[in-house]
């Protein structure tokens, strides 16, 4: 079984966006506002539509995380320059819906990316909510995607669900009223590994609060690239040694940031 892969956003890599096409009130910067992917990209019609992310320099991207988007069909280019009549990496990917949010999103592996320039291309297609434009909440990348050196310790719990308060009312009855319109995944990590882990947990622990993480679990329980979130860390990590050779770390809670 795969270990799962943690990334913080320390670790997400700089870019500039330019897209083919965009709603001026959605443009294409807004999917690198990695805390708030509501805010989100629009396409400004329903014709191929792209996205070109501009890293600087060349740059080693080892995965790709696309976040609430309308559509299924994607294909990831790569290239030493922005011309792209013959893109020198080309893969194309199919984003699937989470069942636990319903929102289709996905966290694609790329192997031998070494480019300055990276393409989303959104081939003309039928969109999932059958709104005339394409929709992206977040899109970022990352330098490197490897698997966490040990698994969280049994059991990992998780689940989604939407915003509700609970209401007690005079006669006795109890109502439920849902106030969040999406549902958020929740996950919870108990570590329990030999020494040699801590630089990896201490890492997470330097991040600024509020700041983001990619978690995916890389295939575990046959789960597809829909199994990764962005999620916030709620609360702090206590890391305990209980025994010479031995780490333990506290309950790490992850929010997905919606």
């Amino acid at each position: 079984m795969p270990n799962f892969i943690l990334i913080p956003q320390s670790d997400f890599l700089a870019c500039t966006v330019t897209a083919s096409s965009e709603n001026a009130s959605f443009p294409g910067d807004n999917v690198l506002v990695y805390g708030r992917p509501g805010k989100e990209y629009r396409s400004g019609d329903t014709a191929e539509t792209t996205l070109v992310l501009d890293f600087g320099a060349v740059a080693q991207v080892g995965g790709l995380y696309v976040g609430e988007v309308n559509f299924e069909d994607l294909v990831i280019q790569g290239n030493d320059t922005d011309s792209w009549s013959s893109p020198a990496f080309s893969q194309a990917v199919t984003v699937t819906l989470d069942v636990l949010t319903q929102r289709r999103k996905g966290f694609f592996l790329l192997t031998s990316f070494e480019y300055q320039y990276l393409r989303l291309v959104i081939e003309n297609q039928t969109r999932t909510d059958g709104a005339a434009f394409y929709r992206i909440g977040v899109v970022l990348a990352v330098g490197s995607a490897a698997a966490l050196a040990y698994n969280p310790s049994w059991g990992y719990e998780y689940g989604a669900q939407k915003m509700y308060k609970r209401i007690e009312t005079e006669s006795g009855s109890v109502e439920t009223v849902i106030t969040g319109l999406k549902s958020r995944w929740r996950g919870v990590l108990d570590f329990d590994t030999r020494s040699g882990f801590e630089p990896t947990v201490e890492a997470w622990n330097a991040e600024d609060p509020g700041s983001v993480f990619l978690f995916y679990e890389n295939g575990w329980n046959s789960g597809d690239s829909a199994r990764a979130w962005l999620a916030k860390l709620e609360g702090e990590i206590r890391i305990g040694q209980p025994q010479y050779g031995k780490m333990q770390l506290g309950q790490m809670t992850l929010v997905e940031v919606v």
